[in-house]
């Protein structure tokens, strides 16, 4: 019965359908409490919704029923960070890393807090990782020039946010252009 309802939550979260996909999270959280699954989803409903501090309890309680899942750290990160909690953003970010190295947004998200602490060369770091994992990655590329830019590195910022800039506008234009 959980999982049928499990699976119609879903389809209601993948359509957008945020309120039908929570209340069915909840129904499936009052027979199985512990549900990873749908602790997980539903504290990403609430994030959706811009509600990050229920977000981030929410994924926090279901990380600590399994706290092997990079996406769940990645999206407490989230959701921690768009709470200013900078620093335990970035435990999160550098759990998902951990597990998952190639996580391109993890990388980009954990500078994004690094910047916001002012840890400019470990934000750089970071930067430069992302753009290793994911060179045309224009998150990445704005916020390393933003960085240089703070560490009057004026040149090097130019430089990203020309390849930026350039990304950019290769990505709006159609093959189809006469």
């Amino acid at each position: 019965m959980s999982e049928a309802l499990l699976q119609q939550a879903m389809r209601h979260h993948q359509a957008g359908n945020l309120q039908e996909a929570a209340a069915l999270y909840l129904r499936v959280l009052q027979g199985s409490p512990r549900h990873f699954q749908a602790l997980y989803l539903l504290g990403y409903t609430h994030s959706q919704a811009g509600d990050f501090a229920s977000a981030e309890r929410l994924i926090g309680k279901a990380l600590k029923i399994n706290p092997h899942v990079p996406d769940a750290h990645y999206n407490r990160g989230c959701a921690l960070h768009a709470l200013c909690r900078f620093s335990e953003a970035i435990v999160c970010f550098d759990a998902a890393l951990s597990m998952k190295a190639d996580y391109a947004d993890a990388a980009t998200n954990k500078g994004s807090a690094l910047m916001a602490l002012q840890r400019w060369p470990e934000a750089i770091a970071s930067f430069d990782r992302a753009l290793a994992i994911a060179p045309r990655d224009a998150e990445a590329l704005s916020n390393r020039g933003a960085t240089r830019f703070a560490l009057k590195q004026y040149m090097e910022a130019a430089s990203d946010f020309s390849a930026r800039s350039e990304e950019h506008t290769s990505e709006l234009q159609s093959p189809y252009v006469i």
